[in-house]
C-alpha cells in the first residue's frame, strides 16, 4: 500500500470479542509500518471526531 499521501486510516465495525480494537490497530499499524496511535478507531457508542482532509 502507497501510504506517502495517506492522511487518515479508521478501524470501524470491530467487536470487543472477536476483533478488539487493540488488536486492529495492532495489525493496521503493522500492515502500514506506523504507530498504534496513528490509528483511529471508530467505536459504536461514540463513532470517532471530525477529521480535516487537506
Amino acid at each position: 500500500v502507497d501510504t506517502r499521501r495517506l492522511q487518515h486510516v479508521l478501524a470501524a465495525h470491530l467487536s470487543q470479542q472477536n476483533n478488539r480494537p487493540e488488536l486492529a490497530a495492532k495489525a493496521l499499524a503493522s500492515a502500514l509500518g506506523c504507530s498504534e496511535n496513528w490509528i483511529g478507531i471508530a467505536d459504536q457508542e461514540g463513532g470517532f471526531g471530525w477529521r480535516q482532509l487537506v
